[in-house]
């Protein structure tokens, strides 16, 4: 896939986790994985499908602004959903 997860946990909450992951071009990205499971809770809180949630993703995908944390790529597997965002230094926001 082009992609390597590492054993580095960037952080948690309560829909998904966040690792830290190398790209094929030796980029850093940090990795929101979200278990299948969780997508089924947030499309009832959204009132929505998945294929609204997949349109979301794409929507995202397509933002580009410095101010913005780039959405590099999506994949799903049968268990989770991948985000693959830019990694920004500096921690989180807390």
């Amino acid at each position: 896939s082009g992609y390597k997860l590492t054993d580095r946990v960037l952080g948690s909450g309560s829909f998904s986790q966040v690792i830290l992951a190398h790209a094929y071009n030796k980029r850093r990205l940090a990795v929101k994985v979200i278990p299948r499971s969780q997508i089924l809770v947030i499309q009832i809180y959204l009132e929505s499908d998945l294929a609204g949630f997949e349109s979301e993703v794409s929507i995202l995908h397509s933002l580009k602004h410095e101010n913005i944390v780039e959405l590099v790529d999506f994949k799903k597997s049968q268990n989770n959903f991948y985000l693959f965002l830019e990694y920004c230094e500096g921690g989180n926001l807390a």
